[in-house]
């Protein structure tokens, strides 16, 4: 929980016949923010979020991904209502379930810095409630652009839809001119008259307009 994850260039990751992810919250993964990262010919899915809540993925460029630019799946949830790999949270005796029983995260101080966690119910009984455990609930996946060969933003679960806020993002097709310097030779900041600023007004607006790209990276 609390994990921030900025500022970060990710460029040509990966080669044949290794294709992963660049930025991937694995099984429910949870509470986690990632901003300000720009992820260019990635191999696989720029982002892959799997199924986790309360996790923010905002104001991040995605350009060229291999297979999709994001993709958030629903796999807690999948797992719990068709019987699958999560049926094993409703055994409550399970060394999971004592770990998070000899912590106070209904307690005060656990309350005061992630307020999500006293709100999560373990009520096997009522699935589609947002605060269930298992859904992939109050997630924000917004404020990012996308260029790709298909102008899509990728692939998000129903219930990705159902339990938290997606947009508005922009996804436009790779020749697109969206206002960076020179991306054909590996400047992607933006000029101050930049297209997706009026496209999409939130953009990059707690950064000032920009990524720092200039100071990314080994000096």
């Amino acid at each position: 929980q609390g994990t921030v994850i900025r500022y970060n260039c990710l460029y040509e990751i990966g080669d044949e016949p290794n294709n992963p992810h660049g930025i991937y919250f694995d099984d429910a993964q949870s509470g986690q923010t990632a901003y300000g990262n720009l992820l260019v010919n990635v191999r696989k899915f720029g982002f892959l979020i799997g199924g986790g809540r309360d996790n923010v993925v905002r104001d991040n460029i995605i350009v060229n991904a291999g297979q999709r630019a994001i993709h958030f799946d629903a796999r807690a949830r999948d797992g719990f209502v068709d019987d699958g790999w999560y049926r094993s949270i409703r055994d409550r005796s399970n060394e999971q379930w004592r770990a998070l029983d000899a912590m106070p995260v209904r307690g005060p101080v656990w309350a005061a810095r992630y307020p999500s966690l006293a709100r999560i119910s373990d009520a096997f009984d009522h699935p589609d409630d947002p605060e269930f455990a298992c859904n992939p609930s109050h997630n924000i996946v917004a404020d990012n652009l996308v260029l790709d060969d298909e102008a899509e933003l990728g692939w998000l679960a129903e219930a990705v839809h159902r339990f938290s806020r997606i947009g508005p993002n922009l996804a436009c097709a790779l020749d697109e001119d969206v206002g960076f310097v020179d991306a054909a030779h590996g400047d992607y900041t933006l000029r101050p008259d930049a297209p997706v600023y009026q496209r999409l007004p939130g953009f990059l607006r707690e950064t000032g307009g920009n990524i720092p790209l200039a100071d990314i990276g080994r000096l």
